[in-house]
């Protein structure tokens, strides 16, 4: 652990960098989901690998809202912003406040998120022109030439010749740069100056992998400034085209080299247009002023209830209702103020209102230069269609309607002649514009036949052994793998058939009114064959078009253990083809039943269906059968024979679910006394965030088992006791104000 920062290090409070130490561990690694979802952008894998990390505090500023919210703004942006995570942190037994677990910000963190060795990454502090060196972190000296030939290409070519724009694009990561410039200028960070608070990297040597194609990309950091009232209406993107590289004072950037890199690339018409319609997108999103207000009231909601506890250390606050308020103001006058800034800095005549419609939202989505309006797009309101954004006259804007799975584009509504035909669209209005995208069902018959939850009691409970050869029950099939004890990313290879009642081998066996069993095994010469050990799974089809929201509740169980890493783990997609994804629990744990070694075990769970699956013509779910990882693959493997049964979609009604509670409650778990897995329902009557926490009766933490932010409503934990021994268990749920502990009694 080091101290960290650089005027901030005078401050009582320190903020520290983490390092894993290959005497703590000889992997050299945290190995650790520190940050909840957090995802690689090579493989869009988990990150739960890291090898240093921060614990910042406020800054110079002595406020920690700001930064963190303005980086949780970023997020959708390519500008490579910090994630992070409050904690209260003590030394050496002493409260010593709050602090932020952040990324930090060097070769490993590009290994480990973009997929480049760190041997491999070159990372320059803060360069701009060609006499400042900036500052070499990670290469060598002499890497800083590589950054030379990007610089070079730009001012010393003409870049509004389309040959020399495009070989700075295989130099530079556009859409990186323009998101840089964007963050910066929006959120008024006003101490930036062209020079600081950014890193550039890159991999030295070209490879295989998306990020390894030695591209210039950016890295940004401290945002204490964003989203400042006092900076509402200074024009940042006046100081960061300013020829003299002067600007407004008093954050000018001082030098035309620290301008000449963006002043050069807008001289050529589609990185000027590109420029433009990049910063109405992020503007109409992540900018929303409704997404800033929901993010800023969050991060300071998360915190709020550790304010006395900070105050009480520091005699000051780390941060305050004032704080928030003013960067919401920000977030709702900024808007008029930026466009108003770009009209003048690029003699536009004006701005207008495009307002997109669609024949559903889950029919199809409409993506607008480089944002897709479809569900969870930043800013968006409860009902994603009509969507309106802000554009500028003379900046064409391209629209692309794209239809889901069961549906094909028809027309545009709004545009005549032979254009309202074509998918891909470009539009240049003079004045506000109205546009709906048009989509039909498709009319293609897809296998299995859908379920239509609208009309039809959608189940499974009976199979039986003596049913035919390549016979399904209703709107299911069954599918086997392309490997041999796959995992839960191994593809789907096609369907199988076979006998439903052999004895030997890889099988599939009716259970009567125990549903249907699985189980891979080297197969014998005389048995109709299904693939050997690679089953695979089972599909349901379902039609979900119904103004219902729908549960779905199934029974899991072994008939037969065997090395005890076999599972059903639930996946679901749109349509009939490509990737499945896990469906999760409220935890955002895939929701799996897990072989037991016990025979005769079994689980029944309830879990709603994913937001995405509602209104849709044709989606499948799939009870994969298989691997429970796909890391494990052991010496000797003998697969569990598991069972499925009582598989059920049941309309929620709002009188069940929606229905506010009007208070915080935790309930009894059930079953109780339990001995594998017992469910902890919780009731909250407004978003907030939420820990439960299980203990022995010692006191000793045994896990966490949820904390996150939750909205209101009545909500589902589960918690896996296979590892402990008998007794009882505390288990506790915290918001911030306040707390209830309950016991339960765990039987082995």
């Amino acid at each position: 652990m080091r101290i960290h920062g650089g005027g901030s290090r005078n401050n009582d409070i320190k903020s520290f960098r983490l390092y894993a130490r290959g005497q703590y561990d000889f992997e050299n690694r945290f190995n650790y989901q520190f940050f909840a979802g957090a995802e690689d952008k090579a493989e869009n894998k988990p990150l739960d690998t890291f090898n240093r990390l921060l614990m910042r505090t406020n800054g110079n500023l002595r406020d920690y809202l700001n930064d963190i919210a303005a980086h949780r703004l970023m997020e959708p942006a390519y500008a490579g912003s910090q994630r992070s995570k409050a904690m209260h942190h003590m030394i050496n037994g002493e409260y010593w406040g709050l602090v932020y677990l952040r990324d930090r910000f060097d070769r490993f963190h590009i290994r480990y998120n973009y997929g480049v060795h760190e041997d491999n990454v070159v990372m320059i502090q803060g360069p701009y022109g060609e006499n400042h060196p900036g500052r070499v972190e990670e290469g060598y000296p002499e890497d800083f030439v590589l950054y030379l030939d990007m610089y070079r290409h730009a001012v010393d070519n003409d870049l509004s010749d389309p040959d020399h724009y495009a070989g700075m694009t295989e130099k530079l990561d556009i859409m990186s740069y323009i998101d840089f410039n964007v963050v910066f200028i929006y959120l008024g960070n006003v101490d930036w100056y062209g020079s600081r608070h950014f890193r550039l990297w890159r991999a030295r040597d070209t490879g295989e992998g998306p990020y390894e194609d030695g591209r210039w990309r950016y890295l940004v950091w401290d945002f204490d400034e964003a989203g400042l009232k006092r900076n509402l209406e200074y024009d940042l993107l006046y100081n960061a085209i300013s020829p003299e590289g002067g600007g407004e004072p008093p954050y000018d950037f001082g030098g035309a080299d620290r301008t000449a890199l963006l002043r050069n690339l807008l001289e050529n018409q589609e990185f000027y247009h590109l420029f433009l319609n990049r910063f109405a997108d992020l503007m109409n999103t992540t900018f929303n002023k409704d997404h800033v207000r929901s993010v800023v009231q969050q991060e300071y909601d998360r915190i709020a209830y550790m304010i006395p506890f900070h105050e009480d250390r520091w005699a000051y606050p780390l941060t305050t209702r004032n704080s928030a308020d003013d960067f919401i103001e920000y977030g709702n006058r900024r808007p008029e103020i930026q466009r108003q800034h770009i009209i003048d800095n690029f003699d536009l005549q004006d701005d207008y209102v495009l307002k997109l419609d669609a024949s559903g939202d889950r029919h199809g989505s409409i993506t607008v230069n480089t944002i897709t309006v479809e569900p969870g797009v930043e800013g968006a309101g409860d009902e994603l269609y009509p969507w309106h954004g802000h554009y500028f006259t003379g900046i064409p804007v391209t629209l692309e309607a794209e239809p889901e799975p069961g549906f094909e584009f028809s027309h545009w509504e709004g545009v005549d002649g032979s254009e309202a035909e074509k998918r891909r669209i470009t539009i240049d209005p003079e004045e506000d514009t109205a546009l709906k995208a048009v989509f039909i069902p498709d009319g293609e018959e897809r296998f299995p036949d859908p379920c239509q939850l609208a009309n039809t009691d959608c189940r499974f409970g009976y199979w039986s052994p003596d049913t035919s050869v390549a016979v399904y029950p209703d709107n299911m099939a069954f599918v086997y793998m392309e490997e041999e004890n796959g995992g839960p990313q191994t593809p789907v290879a096609g369907f199988t058939e076979g006998g439903y009642n052999q004895q030997l081998g890889t099988r599939i066996n009716g259970l009567g009114e125990n549903g249907l069993a699985m189980v891979n095994a080297p197969s014998g010469d005389d048995e109709e064959m299904y693939p050997e050990n690679r089953l695979g799974g089972v599909l349901f089809a379902l039609d979900t078009r119904t103004d219902d929201n729908y549960e779905l509740s199934w029974t899991g169980g072994t008939v037969q253990p065997g090395t005890g890493i076999y599972s059903w783990r639930l996946q679901y997609r749109i349509g009939d083809e490509g990737e499945f994804r896990d469906v999760t629990d409220e935890n955002g744990n895939p929701v799996q039943y897990e072989a037991e070694s016990e025979a005769g075990h079994e689980l029944e769970q309830t879990v709603r269906l994913p937001d995405d699956m509602h209104d849709r013509p044709y989606v499948q779910l799939l009870w994969r059968y298989g691997l429970s990882d796909d890391e494990v693959q052991p010496d000797t493997l003998e697969a569990d024979k598991l069972r499925l049964d009582n598989i059920h979609f049941r309309s929620v009604t709002n009188g069940d679910r929606d229905d506010k509670p009007e208070r915080v409650k935790l309930h009894q778990n059930y079953p109780n006394p339990f001995n594998d897995i017992t469910t902890i329902q919780f009731d909250i009557p407004e978003q907030q965030q939420v820990r439960i926490d299980v203990y022995d009766v010692t006191g000793r933490h045994v896990q966490t088992l949820l904390d996150r932010v939750m909205d209101p409503g009545n909500h589902t934990v589960y918690f896996r006791a296979r590892e402990l021994a008998s007794g009882v268990l505390l288990y506790r749920l915290r918001t911030e104000s306040y707390q209830q502990t309950r016991t339960m009694m765990l039987v082995q």
